[in-house]
């Protein structure tokens, strides 16, 4: 029986994951399918009960629906109801489950690829974890949406977090759940934090194609400092062309994008032994 499972947004003709679904069904030889499915907030219920009761597997849900998603579901998984939004639905027993894969895909994104474990250990170094060592030191997050409240659950390993998001309120919500050394800044306070800034997350839209630009300077960083962005359109952000000019550690929104389709994927189909460097190397290689 082909498996068949989908990506829903609107709009979606952007969208990377049928390019990364599908090359992992071919890569092992499953008989499967990954769409596309453009629906509006107003159709998002009935589409999504409707290609349940044809026998999907499930659904990735992206902007404007991951909220709809989380309140649809008949059940909704630890990882949603701690974000309260999903990015996943899986559809089983005639059941419609929500799932958060974004805080897993944010993490995985920060451990070495093969080709950087290769290098670290033609260098006489371990491969290591991008947030080892940050205990005493600040980490910045840009963004108060739901990529940043993905990207917090990571954060617990620094001394200091301070998340710079315009809307405050929204900001202090989502610090609802975690410790004082968690605190909000306003967006004029960002330049006399990076001196001391560890590490720097872009999880707002600022910079992708078509929106606004991040208008920042990171020339104060320290010299060790690591950057992450999570637009992935253009692949090279002027923050990541700025971090790149410095010689900084540096990644952007597509090793989260790969890495969060991962676990749906094993949701999805079952088979838990896919490896993502291949498809970041194509998918970058075709981006460039």
């Amino acid at each position: 029986m082909v498996i068949r499972a989908g990506v829903i947004g609107h709009p979606i003709s952007h969208s990377l994951s049928p390019r990364i679904h599908n090359y992992w069904f071919e890569q092992i030889g499953l008989d499967g399918v990954y769409e596309a499915v453009e629906a509006t907030p107003e159709d998002f219920d009935s589409v999504v009960r409707r290609l349940a009761e044809e026998g999907w597997a499930g659904l990735n849900v992206t902007y404007p629906h991951k909220s709809a998603a989380f309140a649809l579901a008949d059940h909704q998984n630890y990882a949603a109801q701690h974000y309260e939004a999903a990015n996943v639905l899986v559809f089983r027993h005639g059941k419609i489950i929500a799932d958060n894969t974004d805080a897993t895909g944010f993490e995985r994104s920060l451990y070495p690829t093969n080709d950087e474990q290769e290098e670290a250990r033609a260098q006489g170094h371990r491969p290591r974890f991008y947030f080892m060592g940050a205990k005493d030191r600040r980490a910045v997050l840009l963004g108060a949406g739901g990529a940043a409240a993905a990207a917090l659950k990571s954060f617990g390993g620094f001394g200091e977090v301070v998340i710079i998001n315009r809307n405050q309120d929204k900001a202090k919500h989502l610090l609802r759940h975690y410790p004082d050394k968690f605190r909000v800044a306003p967006w004029e306070e960002l330049p006399s934090l990076l001196p001391e800034t560890y590490f720097l997350a872009n999880c707002t839209s600022l910079g992708m194609e078509g929106e606004a630009p991040l208008d920042i300077d990171i020339s104060a960083m320290p010299d060790d400092s690591r950057v992450v962005d999570i637009v992935y359109n253009p692949l090279e952000t002027d923050l990541l062309r700025q971090a790149k000019a410095r010689g900084l550690w540096h990644r952007n929104g597509l090793h989260m994008l790969v890495e969060q389709a991962k676990p749906s994927f094993e949701m999805f189909t079952g088979v838990d032994m896919i490896e993502t460097d291949s498809i970041l190397k194509i998918l970058k290689a075709e981006l460039a």
